[in-house]
């Protein structure tokens, strides 16, 4: 069942394993921001954030969306500190904002470190808070929802989740339970979906087999026996369903039971639950504001005029004042309207973009931890072809991956130099020295130099 499995991805041991990407994600892109110089202070002296690291449910994150906190950005030409307040969700569209569409988005381009890194944390953060809207409806929304759309986005934000954290995930287990719970509801949707399927035709041959099923004489004790096995087998998967429920969330129940040892009053624990229900309508407020929010951020974009849409309202304009009575007044407004437009756009052509110097004339691209482990996983099937290698005498070998994260290398001269590697390196020298001189070899150190650490 879709619905099944897409709510397998908010409960149990699954939606402790996302909750706790997100709060070390809220950790490391706050260290990146201080180490490049776009927020100073301490983020734990906000309240909020405080509340959300520590908490042990996913909807105790929630509010971190909304939260203004205060970040800047210096000019690398003048020195200007600019101070910008907004939260983590809209910090991409308030420093495009500060810098200028143009240039900013030339600097994404050319993959400059700061843009491409905030651009992969803003992607981040949306699918988190996405995260959260779904999580409030597969608690209240008790029918099933079998619509393939809606168990896709919930799939695409836990995946994003995944592979957009600069935390490494040392937790095997717990991402093999996401990539089979993912695989479960593919595999659903796929059935679902069957392109061989006709909504207004039925397929005879499964009819007939339908009614041979039901002939008695062809039931056999192993035909039984299977049938029972199957039975026997889903009713296990229920059942750890329904054990998996009970892990899932912290209810009132649970946390009351964990404080009782330390409470002996009824009237205390009337007010503890008192109290977990007015911060859960707190929760509910904030989930429909940021929804509210993201249906205005919606409309202010569509309302937005693109440079070519711009061009043609121009046109327009010149084309009414053509086919309309002579007025002077009109006409020198529209004059001094386009003037306007070509002085700005001498000026934004002849102005040189503020790029940062780190920038190579290459595009740099980052590559968060997974997203890294991903493309040396395929560069080890290439090496493995291109040089019929065995996997220990392989530069991307699954060891040399861990240490490589592990260890932050980012050169080949930091991979030779690693203990580990270095053992092995001396064991298979020349084939490895034969990849390395590659291109494949430059593509895998390309990739060490690119990760987000």
């Amino acid at each position: 069942m879709i619905d099944k499995n897409w709510r397998a991805f908010l409960s149990g041991k699954e939606i402790i394993f996302v909750k706790a990407i997100i709060q070390e994600t809220f950790e490391a892109f706050f260290k990146f921001a201080k180490e490049k110089n776009l927020f100073e202070g301490d983020p734990y002296q906000v309240k909020v954030f405080e509340i959300g690291l520590s908490s042990r449910d996913i909807q105790g994150i929630q509010p971190l969306y909304s939260q203004s906190f205060n970040f800047q950005y210096i000019h690398s030409r003048s020195g200007k500190v600019e101070a910008i307040q907004t939260s983590v969700v809209k910090l991409k569209d308030s420093l495009r904002k500060v810098i200028g569409n143009r240039e900013y988005n030339e600097r994404l381009q050319v993959g400059e470190p700061i843009i491409s890194t905030l651009q992969k944390y803003t992607d981040f953060f949306v699918a988190a808070r996405n995260l959260g809207f779904h999580r409030n409806t597969e608690s209240h929304e008790k029918l099933p929802i079998e619509e393939t759309g809606f168990a896709l986005n919930v799939a695409s934000d836990v995946m994003t989740i995944i592979e957009l954290t600069p935390i490494i995930i040392r937790d095997q287990d717990a991402l093999a339970g996401v990539r089979q719970i993912l695989k479960n509801l593919l595999n659903d949707i796929l059935i679902k979906e069957d392109p061989a399927l006709n909504a207004f035709t039925d397929d005879e041959t499964e009819f007939k087999e339908g009614i041979t099923d039901l002939n008695l004489s062809t039931v056999t004790i192993d035909s039984l026996e299977t049938k029972y096995n199957d039975i026997e087998s889903k009713l296990d998967v229920i059942s750890e369903l329904i054990e998996d429920n009970k892990i899932a969330t912290f209810t009132i129940a649970e946390i009351i039971q964990e404080l009782q040892p330390s409470i002996s009053s009824s009237d205390q624990i009337e007010k503890i639950r008192e109290g977990i229900q007015l911060n859960q309508e707190n929760i509910e407020r904030i989930l429909q504001q940021q929804q509210l929010e993201i249906e205005d951020e919606k409309i202010q974009k569509s309302e937005d005029l693109n440079p070519e849409k711009e061009k043609v309202l121009k046109m327009l304009k010149v084309a009414d004042a053509l086919a309309s009575p002579f007025n002077p007044t009109k006409a020198i407004k529209l004059a001094m309207e386009i003037k306007e437009d070509v002085d700005l756009n001498k000026s934004q052509s002849s102005s040189e973009p503020e790029i940062i110097s780190d920038i190579g004339s290459s595009r740099a691209v980052s590559l968060t931890p997974q997203q890294a482990i991903h493309e040396m996983q395929k560069l080890q099937k290439k090496i493995k072809q291109e040089f019929r290698c065995k996997n220990w005498q392989n530069i991307a070998q699954g060891p040399f991956r861990e240490k490589i994260l592990e260890d932050k290398i980012l050169s080949q001269q930091e991979f030779l130099e690693n203990a580990l590697i270095q053992q092995r390196y001396e064991l298979h020298k020349d084939i490895m020295d034969t990849q390395i001189n590659s291109h494949l070899g430059n593509e895998f150190f390309n990739i060490l130099k690119s990760v987000m650490h």
